[in-house]
């Protein structure tokens, strides 16, 4: 809020651009801003309108003229935007607070003015991109970080109220803000879900629930959280960027990921395109990787060159990954698994991670006829030797041969 205020106050910045990850408070940051500088006699106007993914230009400008007590007649989106800014032309200084911005939008097609035709305006936006930034030519950008163990424990106890601080609850209360990284929605959403709950079963089946990949049984959680995060992958431009999104949730939970190794497995998957050098390789991964942390869906680690997933966006994904046919991941990596998994129909899946368990007994062989084991093309065409050595077979995988 302090920043962002400091920023309306400086004459030289015009368009202010808030960021972050979906849930993370972006839209609550601004609406903030709103409520705080209703009455300000700083501004004459202070406009607030949503936006969304699908931008629909005709109820932007009536939820503008809305605001303005403008009577707009059903007439084209230029005559309407020209009388828009005629409007907004007579205002002394105002402020547009344009909430959830997919792509760059023109200003001019909504019946705001420019800064060149009006001095004494100015914009915020709130995006789940850094790149939209980018695009609107900002002079001042925010990101909205991740709340801290001690601001999330508040956030989860204000919505929780008083039951988790009961003896028998501590632990597990704390065990479910945990599973929550930070983030303001998915705290909000657990908390309501939990709220003056007193029984201690119930508290360890939501942590247990929060650990899977969809968490069905907390209210809310799928609705809320799920859906709003997954918004952010179908808004990625390209399938090359969601299968490369998609493979980072074979990593473990809160697994450092290298992100030069990452890229490599990108290209044994044939998910690179267009590339045939090792150096066009690594400089395209690591253009995929720049979109991806654009998209705030990867986060930067303290160790250079790694990155790594937030627990829930890796839910999302492995959500998405399990659930459609055409991905088909298995993921049980880090769960402390004793014995190999039970799964009915192994032949559907086409990836396996089975990482970081303690299983000391496999099977003898798999009977996988979907599974991808690297770029087959590539395998058969110029390294055979490697197939043969790996122990890759056509339909089965050999666990002694794959272990090795």
């Amino acid at each position: 809020m302090k920043r962002i205020l400091d920023a309306l106050n400086d004459e030289k910045i015009k368009i202010i651009g808030v960021y972050g990850m979906g849930g993370v408070g972006k839209s609550t940051h601004v609406r903030n801003v709103n409520n705080h500088l209703k009455g300000a006699l700083n501004f004459s106007r202070v406009i607030m309108v949503a936006v969304s993914k699908e931008v629909d230009l005709k109820r932007v400008q009536n939820d503008i003229a809305k605001r303005l007590g403008l009577d707009l007649k059903d007439e084209s989106i230029s005559h309407r935007a020209t009388q828009l800014m005629k409007r907004l032309m007579e205002e002394e200084k105002f402020l547009f607070i344009l909430d959830d911005l997919w792509a760059r939008i023109e200003l001019a097609n909504e019946g705001i003015p420019s800064s060149e035709r009006h001095k004494a305006f100015k914009i915020i936006f709130t995006s789940r991109s850094e790149d939209v930034c980018k695009e609107m030519e900002v002079e001042f950008k925010i990101r909205v970080e991740l709340l801290s163990k001690d601001e999330s424990w508040k956030l989860f106890k204000a919505k929780a109220g008083e039951v988790v601080d009961y003896p028998t609850l501590h632990t597990v209360a704390e065990k479910v803000v945990n599973e929550c990284r930070g983030l303001p929605l998915a705290i909000v959403t657990a908390g309501r879900a939990l709220n003056d709950e007193k029984s201690f079963k119930v508290w360890n089946h939501a942590l247990s629930e929060l650990k899977k990949s969809a968490p069905k049984n907390i209210r809310g959680m799928e609705q809320e959280v799920y859906r709003s995060l997954k918004l952010s992958y179908d808004y990625l431009q390209t399938e090359e960027l969601k299968l490369c999104f998609l493979f980072c949730s074979l990593f473990p939970e809160d697994y450092e990921i290298d992100v030069d190794q990452m890229i490599r497995c990108w290209m044994g998957e044939g998910f690179l395109e267009d590339v045939e050098t090792l150096e066009e390789v690594l400089n395209k991964g690591h253009t995929l990787v720049g979109k991806l942390k654009a998209a705030c869906l990867l986060l930067d680690c303290d160790k250079e060159g790694y990155v790594m997933m937030h627990n829930i966006v890796r839910d999302v994904a492995i959500s998405i990954v399990s659930n459609d046919d055409s991905y088909k991941f298995f993921v049980k990596a880090g769960l402390a698994l004793k014995e190999w998994p039970k799964v009915d129909r192994w032949e559907e899946y086409k990836r396996i991670l089975v990482m970081q368990n303690e299983i000391e007994m496999l099977p003898e062989r798999l009977e996988c006829p979907e599974l991808f084991v690297g770029n087959r093309d590539f395998y058969k065409s110029k390294t055979p030797h490697v197939s043969r050595k790996l122990g890759f077979r056509p339909n089965t995988v050999n666990i002694d041969d794959a272990r090795k």
